[in-house]
């Protein structure tokens, strides 16, 4: 490529987040972002959703909750600083969130007594009652202030979520108490688009069964689960599912169009791939199909499962590493079709 073509490519990545910024319509996704000199391959493969109009909206620091007004877009822009607190965003149409680092406090009932309610005030984003397309890319959650919480939870069925880049990293939870997850589309979602995606979890990864809400379909590529630490809360009760796609006792018929594109589990130490998905292998329906030297997991008997789940980490790591999501996200662009 010629330096003034790369320049022309520079100068148009520059005026495109002018205009997200600046409250215009966006009739185009950005195709980069300035200064990004990554291959084609190293970009993701969602762009953000066009946005007409937009309203922008500074989170503070804390715990927020922002009702969204239906039918209208938004910029979500994190804080500068580690935000210290739950995200909740409900309504609204197309919403786009491009970096930023959340941790989750512990939460108290009473001196000495944790919280187990499984709200949405551990939860480090929640997406509820949403009508369009939620962009969430580059966004850093962990649980560097102690507390138990949820990576992303999602309750709403009529929109299109996109995971990119995201790290979730350190949530836990026990059975008795907090049931953390990576992702987890609580109340349902129309379509779960993730791509680039690494999440370290002491109790489960994706858990995306349509037990609480209908999900319409699901693409995951580019992601990798490891369960970290050793089971701390009795046999059987700390997790260690890293992908849950079927009710826990359904059939084939439970699930929906399921695409798995480059998706990698790292079970627990001393627990195998069969035991760390589910359905399960040995399960009584639609067992899960692991190669004999547990290298890979299928489901042949579920039609609409495509693809495969491999055992271990990506060939170069973590898809998602330290210090790529969170306060200092640089964007890599967007895949040209």
């Amino acid at each position: 490529m010629k330096r003034t073509d790369s320049f022309i490519l520079s100068l148009v990545a520059a005026l495109t987040l002018i205009w997200i910024v600046s409250g215009q319509v966006l009739t185009a996704a950005p195709a980069a972002i300035e200064g990004s000199s990554n291959s084609e391959g190293d970009k993701l493969r969602y762009p953000p959703p066009p946005l007409e109009h937009p309203t922008t909206i500074n989170l503070g620091t804390g715990v927020t909750y922002n009702r969204l007004v239906d039918g209208q877009d938004y910029l979500v822009k994190m804080p500068a600083v580690k935000k210290v607190g739950s995200t909740t965003l409900e309504g609204g149409r197309n919403i786009v969130i491009i970096g930023g680092h959340v941790t989750l406090p512990v939460l108290m009932k009473a001196p000495g007594q944790p919280d187990v309610s499984n709200g949405a005030i551990s939860r480090g984003i929640y997406i509820k009652n949403n009508h369009g397309v939620v962009h969430i890319e580059g966004v850093l959650v962990d649980a560097s202030a102690g507390g138990m919480s949820d990576g992303i939870v999602i309750a709403s069925t009529n929109s299109i979520v996109q995971i990119e880049n995201v790290r979730i990293d350190g949530v836990f939870g026990f059975n008795h108490q907090f049931h953390a997850d990576v992702v987890q589309p609580y109340g349902g979602v129309k379509d779960l688009r993730i791509d680039k995606l690494t999440g370290y979890s002491a109790y489960q990864g994706l858990t995306i069964g349509q037990d609480r809400g209908s999900i319409g379909s699901v693409e995951i590529s580019r992601a990798n689960l490891i369960c970290i630490h050793p089971q701390i809360d009795g046999p059987g009760n700390n997790g260690g599912y890293m992908l849950w796609f079927t009710s826990h006792g359904g059939g084939a018929d439970t699930t929906y169009p399921l695409t798995l594109d480059e998706v990698y589990i790292q079970p627990r130490a001393g627990r195998t791939l069969g035991s760390s998905v589910w359905p399960p292998a040995g399960f009584a329906q639609c067992p899960a199909v692991i190669a004999t030297d547990d290298s890979t997991a299928t489901w042949p008997s579920i039609p609409k499962v495509k693809g495969c789940v491999k055992k271990g980490l990506p060939p170069h790591g973590d898809f998602v590493p330290a210090g790529v999501a969170g306060l200092k996200y640089v964007s890599p662009g967007y895949m040209t079709k």
